[in-house]
């Protein structure tokens, strides 16, 4: 019996079967920082009746095997690169001879915060320590390790008829805290980052070379002969690298109103480009201080800088990932010759499975990529909405001490107010801040 291990360069394992029940023949990936990943596998077995609820509650993983150079010699080695997760959907599509056909989508366990939609309310939390905290609740490993500078507290947060994942996008996109994965051996986990010190490495630091395809567009193969390791093992290349260059503002300028000092005027500058034309200008960015302002300022302003220049590219390096930087060389045009963040990958890969024996035969890989210099500064669009309340909203006034049925207010003339939406816990006062009066 043929080692499925040894034989085939794309492995696809889950608990919910034994190993090689589920070929993987096909793959179609997609990431991109700050989102989660999806992998849409086409799978086949001789086994028909797969249990459908159990590939959606275990674990999954796909490993595409890579050659590395050994160090101090001209050997190369493989290893195998995982991609950990859960099956977001699984499907039986047919059968073909003997060979029954699966369609899987392998999403990171962070996506499955999308299927808590809830409202409540956070008080005195920075934005990491919020991100982690809600991510622990779904067992999701989060390193805040590469996070520079420090963030403020923020009194009182709300969260609104949202699913718990787009309320800890539209925070980290505001507070400009990019997110990537990183792969160990049994799971992923979620890195953050703010400037380009956290961006991620790759596994080996040896730099990609630029080698452009043949004219027939022939990408990495492996065939069914002994010759196929060292086909699908030789050096992996960038071979198609393009870049455009767009014009940009000129600056960005904030302003906001905190009423606890109306007399301070809190606008706030950053510049773009010297030589952009035209201005950004957002009110109303959540921010009490001059000093806050500047900083949410110089991140707007990072966030379009980045996005200047775009590299556009294609290569058969199964390492690339989101959020990783790579260096590049001997392209043609000096200056390209540089380190760059992947900003996006899209991963193609096949292989032809012999169901009776396990052999692989016929593999393929490449990839598609966008990139920015890795001396850019990246920061998230604020893409995710925000949500608002129409209307008139009752809420309870919150004593502040249970002893009391008279409610407690403060020098200012303000209540503590508790919301039905909150489904907290809290009492005694806990559970609000103080509300000004209309």
């Amino acid at each position: 019996m043929v080692d499925i291990a040894t034989t085939q360069v794309m492995q696809f394992h889950s608990g919910a079967v034994d190993d090689g029940v589920l070929q993987l023949t096909q793959l179609d990936g997609r990431e991109h920082i700050s989102k989660p990943y999806e992998f849409r596998l086409e799978l086949a077995s001789t086994k028909a009746d797969i249990d459908f609820a159990e590939m959606i509650k275990k674990p999954a993983w796909i490993g595409i095997k890579q050659g590395v150079q050994l160090a101090g010699s001209n050997t190369r080695a493989a290893t195998t690169l995982k991609i950990h997760g859960v099956i977001e959907s699984f499907e039986q599509v047919g059968k073909e001879l003997e060979q029954v056909k699966y369609r899987a989508v392998l999403v990171p366990t962070l996506d499955r915060l999308r299927l808590a939609t809830q409202s409540r309310i956070f008080q005195k939390k920075k934005i990491p320590d919020l991100v982690k905290q809600i991510c622990d609740d779904h067992d999701v490993e989060v390193d805040t390790s590469k996070l520079s500078g420090s963030f403020d507290e923020r009194e009182y947060i709300v969260q609104y008829e949202e699913s718990d994942l787009d309320f800890i996008h539209r925070w980290m996109e505001h507070e400009g805290i990019y997110y990537y994965f990183v792969q160990s051996e049994d799971h992923e986990k979620v890195v953050l980052g703010n400037k380009p010190e956290g961006y991620g490495d790759m596994q080996s630091n040896e730099k990609f070379s630029y080698k452009p395809r043949n004219t027939d567009g022939s990408q990495t193969e492996a065939q069914d002969s002994e010759a196929a390791t060292d086909d699908w093992f030789k050096e992996e290349v960038v071979f198609d690298l393009g870049c455009s260059v767009k014009m940009l503002p000129k600056e960005v300028i904030l302003n906001d109103y905190n009423w606890r000092d109306p007399q301070t005027g809190l606008d706030c500058k950053a510049t773009i480009s010297n030589d952009g034309k035209g201005i950004v200008y957002e009110y109303n960015d959540h921010y009490q201080t001059k000093a806050q302002g500047d900083k949410l300022a110089n991140i707007r302003a990072e966030a379009i800088s980045a996005t200047e220049k775009i590299f556009t590219g294609k290569s058969d390096s199964r390492g690339f990932r989101a959020g990783l930087k790579f260096q590049l060389k001997d392209h043609y045009r000096n200056d390209f010759n540089a380190e760059y963040l992947l900003v996006s990958v899209r991963h193609r890969a096949s292989q032809a499975i012999a169901l009776g024996s396990g052999a692989a035969s016929g593999a393929s890989y490449s990839n598609e990529f966008t990139a920015i210099p890795k001396a850019k500064s990246y920061h998230p669009p604020c893409d995710t909405p925000w949500p608002s309340i129409k209307g008139v909203m009752h809420g309870k006034i919150d004593g502040g001490d249970s002893s009391t049925p008279y409610g407690q207010i403060d020098s200012k003339g303000r209540y503590k107010v508790k919301l039905p939406l909150d489904r907290g816990d809290a009492q005694d006062g806990d559970a609000s801040k103080y509300v000004r009066k209309s």
